[in-house]
């Protein structure tokens, strides 16, 4: 027995509410996409410089030692995983790649924030908490979520704007463990998208080094 589907007209409101959203969907698609592109480019003229500084021709992932953290466990559970993020990154294993390089990135701006953490835990208040409520305190700094960490950080002067500016779309690349986030988010996994990330992990590590330098 075929079941016959029945429409059923919309009122002119109605209509006029779901052609807003498709349009309003459009125009976000388009930004997303352009933003990403203006990511890209930005962060490989970033990469660029520092090659040049370097002198090196071509993108060689380097051998971080980590010397500044404080704690020796993470200093190498660091060192662990940026040398599999290197092994990875070698062996076209972007999806991985990405994935520690965005661990790596979350544990070096916690660190540097714990260094400083009256003064990141108030600029955190200051930013987050006083002018929603007043009485609450600000979490742990191991308990910030990625984007409240690079606000912060680039508040406090461990990244500069540039590098704060592209670490946040690491955000949407720490989602690539899941499954189903990826699907929604459409984010790209390929050569091109790992090769920026590596190098924005490359330049702040570079931030954040010469942070812990001056604090000495």
């Amino acid at each position: 027995m075929k079941v016959e589907k029945k429409i059923f007209p919309l009122e002119d409101e109605d209509q006029q509410l779901l052609d807003s959203i498709q349009e309003y969907l459009e125009i976000y698609i388009n930004y997303k996409n352009n933003y990403e592109k203006r990511w890209l480019q930005g962060v490989e003229k970033e990469a660029e410089e520092w090659k040049k500084k370097q002198g090196k021709s071509q993108l060689e992932l380097p051998e971080f030692g980590f010397e500044f953290i404080r704690d020796k466990e993470i200093r190498d559970l660091l060192i662990r995983d940026w040398e599999e993020a290197r092994l990875a990154f070698k062996n076209r294993l972007y999806k991985a790649t990405m994935v520690l390089c965005g661990s790596v990135l979350e544990t070096l701006l916690i660190d540097a924030l714990s260094c400083i953490e009256k003064d990141a835990k108030f600029s955190y208040y200051q930013k987050y908490l006083e002018s929603k409520n007043k009485g609450n305190k600000p979490p742990e700094i191991e308990n910030w979520l990625l984007y409240q960490l690079i606000e912060i950080a680039k508040k406090q002067g461990v990244i500069t704007s540039n590098v704060a500016k592209l670490s946040h779309i690491v955000r949407d690349y720490r989602n690539l463990i899941h499954i189903l986030a990826q699907k929604r988010e459409q984010l790209r996994v390929d050569s091109h998208i790992a090769t920026a990330v590596v190098n924005l992990l490359i330049i702040a590590y570079e931030d954040i080094m010469k942070w812990h330098a001056n604090r000495k």
